[in-house]
């Protein structure tokens, strides 16, 4: 649990400062609202906000599948299409 209740540190010039060696952080982009996938084996899919109470949504009609044991990290955005 405490690894979910993580709040990212953003990147800042006084933070770079204190950094000693590269290889012992772990760095992402991320824009947006972090989300949890979890996947049960082929398309059973569930979806966690990050949020309290932990409640997983099954996703329903997502067209992919994932191994069972499965635990992602992701950032749902819009896509875009045309201009």
């Amino acid at each position: 649990m405490d690894t979910f209740n993580y709040k990212p540190t953003l990147l800042s010039a006084q933070v770079i400062q204190k950094i000693s060696h590269v290889l012992d952080y772990r760095c992402m982009v991320a824009g947006g609202q972090q989300h949890f996938l979890l996947g049960m084996g082929k398309c059973q899919i569930y979806l966690w906000d990050g949020g309290m109470p932990m409640r997983w949504k099954k996703l329903e009609n997502f067209k992919t599948e994932l191994p069972r044991d499965t635990l992602l990290q992701v950032e749902i955005i819009q896509e875009l299409k045309g201009e």
